[in-house]
């Protein structure tokens, strides 16, 4: 029984791993997207004028 705790334990902590670091997967990607978008724009300012 005790065995059985553990090995849920273990998936709880894997799982939170996994979602703590495909959050900050999306973090990144969303910055990254962010920057790309402000470079461009910055980019559509300097032709125009």
């Amino acid at each position: 029984e005790k065995r059985s705790l553990q090995a849920g334990e273990m998936l709880a902590q894997e799982a939170n791993n996994m979602s703590s670091s495909s959050s900050r997967l999306q973090t990144e990607a969303f910055s990254a997207e962010k920057k790309a978008m402000a470079s461009s724009q910055a980019r559509q300012t300097v032709t125009s004028s």
